[in-house]
């Protein structure tokens, strides 16, 4: 009786035990396989996946021009254009600054476009510093207006029009509500304006943008947002 026992226990278990020993060979055995691929759970299109590459590096930021620190000084350049013949020469008391909202241009494109657009005499502003794009950078361009010491077409105020009359307008070419001028505009920049307002005796806060022209007349951002007036002024 006992030899039967133990024969049923042997016939019923030795399977059992053997399924689980081989299962947990399997279980030991299986390596965990990483992929650079996840299937999407539950898209619609059943077989879309995402594939993991490595981070893309973040674009470096363009840069900004760089404006050498100056110290109010002595005008390092001047143009004999400059100066104009003493027997008409005018007595200016202000200066206002202007962009040409434009990527590209000169003095002879702004010409072409106040005679034809505006009915003008010709280009409205008594200088012109270009960008590089249309003449060189930094460029200086005497108008028309400056050697003949003409009533400017630049800054339309009250019934005085004081800021045509009176003031020296210079515009650089560029668009300042999207960037800032180059540093060959500006160093130029610094040097007529030095050379100007001594030569007339125009007091820093006689400087303005077109903006902030007082009794100005016209809605107008110009000469931009970006432009560095700050700068502009503390190195006079």
């Amino acid at each position: 009786m006992a030899k039967r026992i133990i024969a049923f226990v042997l016939i019923a278990y030795v399977p059992v035990m053997l399924v689980m020993f081989s299962g947990c060979e399997e279980q030991q055995s299986y390596t965990a396989r990483i992929t650079g691929v996840e299937n999407i759970l539950h898209h619609s299109s059943g077989g879309s996946s995402v594939t993991y590459d490595k981070p893309i590096a973040k674009a470096k930021a363009k840069a900004r021009p760089v404006y050498k620190k100056t110290t109010p000084k002595k005008p390092k350049y001047s143009s004999a254009s400059w100066t104009p013949n003493r027997n008409i020469e005018k007595n200016w008391d202000a200066i206002v600054i202007h962009h040409s909202a434009t990527q590209k241009g000169s003095m002879s494109s702004i010409d072409r476009y106040h005679r034809n657009n505006n009915g003008w005499a010709g280009v409205g502003y008594n200088f012109v510093i270009g960008n590089g794009s249309g003449s060189p950078a930094g460029k200086v361009e005497t108008t028309f207006r400056w050697r003949q010491q003409r009533t400017g077409a630049h800054c339309k105020t009250d019934y005085t029009n004081w800021a045509n009359r009176n003031a020296i307008g210079i515009c650089l070419v560029g668009n300042f509500e999207t960037a800032r001028p180059n540093y060959k505009q500006m160093n130029s920049l610094v040097d007529l304006v030095q050379f100007l307002s001594r030569r007339y005796n125009i007091s820093v806060n006689r400087i303005y943008g077109h903006n902030d022209t007082p009794k100005h007349s016209t809605t107008t951002a110009c000469p931009g947002r970006k432009f560095p007036m700050t700068y502009l002024k503390a190195s006079i």
